[in-house]
């Protein structure tokens, strides 16, 4: 094992240990939880939240989402609270998914098109089959470290990289051509619902340790910048910080870091549209006016926080005036 890779796994056991039991986890949850992480097992914890349910499996479902619906709510007091000391005012629109334990529990929600617990059933098989293979492919696929390469450098092309590779599922790089050269099989709609359900899952993780990762390279080097780590590496940073969810703190305090090297050329464009997406999910508004949406044409932004100086703002980020962001609606209706 080289140096870095050691730093990895040093690093990744001590957010499996910062991981643990979150308090009043229901032991039915708390059963599919190894190493901190949840594992869903064979669903069986859903099927009160189903039709045909027994009074039993109906409470014990009944003793989950209560649960959750607790962990999100003290989550987001907790990040209001937190944010004051930030001068940051949460939108009373936020969502929070709780802590990455809670976020990471499967729930009807992230099985849209399932009405039956059958439908679980006859899906899970092939659905588990698919994504232990994509999980073994991604660890298959690592590219490793050399001793003289920059542990950022490859670090961060790969934390984007397997995000990416997991969001294009089905029909993304690893299902059309696995790096070994078999393909998966077709999937019908249970399938896929329950795959795309354990995909979710897996991508709470990764976020998580992403986000990690990334606080460890912050803290030993400082925010990789274009000239540190190159262009590439540079945006698979900021890519990480726009999925940190979980950890607004550290969001809110990297993009005060980031908005000078912004100004200086050392970080792209890109961080404008990351403090675009983070601001409007904490607080509802943007600063540059990257994110909107295409009405007969035109492009409709969401509410900005200063918009008599929303232009003077994109300016200094190569983002060209408002009124061009109208041909990415070109076509629409």
């Amino acid at each position: 094992m080289s140096i870095a890779s050691a730093i990895l796994a040093s690093v990744l056991l001590v957010i499996a240990q910062e991981n643990s039991r979150p308090p009043e986890t229901p032991d039915v949850v708390y059963e599919l939880a190894a190493d901190g992480e949840f594992n869903p097992g064979d669903f069986s914890y859903l099927r009160g939240a189903y039709p045909g349910a027994s009074d039993e499996q109906q409470e014990e479902w009944k003793e989950v989402s209560d649960w959750l619906a607790d962990c999100r709510q003290k989550k987001k007091a907790e990040l209001s609270y937190n944010l004051t000391y930030l001068d940051v005012e949460l939108s009373d629109a936020y969502v929070s998914r709780g802590g990455p334990f809670c976020a990471s529990v499967i729930t009807p929600a992230d099985l849209p098109g399932i009405t039956e617990f059958s439908q679980i059933e006859a899906g899970l098989p092939a659905a588990r089959l698919v994504f232990a293979t994509l999980v073994d492919t991604l660890v298959e696929a690592y590219p490793g470290y050399g001793e003289g390469k920059d542990l950022a450098f490859v670090d961060l092309l790969w934390l984007e990289r397997r995000i990416d590779l997991l969001r294009g599922v089905p029909g993304g790089p690893l299902v059309s051509r696995p790096a070994d050269g078999r393909r998966f099989p077709e999937l019908d709609d249970n399938q896929n619902a329950v795959l795309q359900a354990l995909i979710s899952s897996q991508l709470v993780r990764f976020d998580l340790e992403n986000t990690d990762i990334l606080k460890f390279i912050v803290k030993r080097s400082g925010w990789p910048t274009i000239s540190s780590v190159g262009k590439d590496a540079s945006n698979a940073a900021i890519s990480v910080l726009q999925r940190a969810d979980h950890d607004p703190d550290f969001q809110l305090r990297s993009l005060k870091m980031l908005e000078p090297l912004a100004l200086q050329g050392e970080v792209s464009s890109q961080y404008a549209v990351t403090y675009d997406v983070i601001m409007i999910k904490l607080t509802g508004a943007q600063r540059y006016g990257t994110q909107g949406r295409c009405v007969e044409g035109s492009f409709q932004r969401y509410p900005l926080e200063d918009p008599e100086r929303v232009e003077e703002l994109r300016a200094p980020m190569d983002l060209g005036p408002m009124s061009a962001m109208d041909w990415l609606c070109r076509g629409s209706s």
